[in-house]
């Protein structure tokens, strides 16, 4: 996918295109993982987003609840984090790509470390949104919300 842009770019500007090894295979695929990651994060967001709208119109009585609310904020900070060191780890990709004399080894390097900050800020959003779950629903199913006191019958 990569390869071929890059080979494109080539003869565009009349250079040899590198030749694609074991190394950049791997960096390929890194860089197809960093994108489900980002996906992932984007979706987790939009359902955070839709279920606070959806509570917009119905606020939770329960204290509990309300609170745990709370848990959003680090949650989406830490997608937001997981989608920025995705899209570093395809600047770095496209960079090996640009660069005509690589230092492979710093690439990797680098690779490594966007990967695994993206990796851990989305385990950490995810567990933001576990726990935020986990007291919704025990909240849910042991505490009952009060019957509205107006039952929407008007006295004529």
């Amino acid at each position: 996918m990569v390869y071929e842009f890059a080979t494109q770019l080539s003869l565009l500007f009349q250079t040899q295109p590198l030749p694609q090894t074991a190394t950049d295979k791997a960096l390929e695929l890194a860089v197809s993982f960093a994108q489900s990651l980002s996906q992932w994060a984007y979706i987790v967001m939009g359902g955070s987003v839709a279920i606070l709208f959806r509570d917009l119109k119905y606020r939770p009585k329960d204290k509990v609840v309300r609170l745990s609310f709370w848990l959003f904020l680090p949650g989406w900070v830490s997608l937001i984090i997981s989608i920025y060191e995705g899209i570093r780890v395809q600047q770095r990709y496209v960079a090996r790509w640009m660069n005509p004399n690589p230092q492979i080894n710093e690439i990797v390097a680098n690779f490594n470390r966007h990967t695994v900050w993206q990796i851990c800020c989305v385990k950490l959003g995810m567990l933001c949104f576990a726990l935020w779950l986990v007291v919704f629903l025990g909240r849910w199913i042991t505490h009952r919300d009060e019957p509205p006191t107006d039952i929407g019958l008007d006295e004529c």
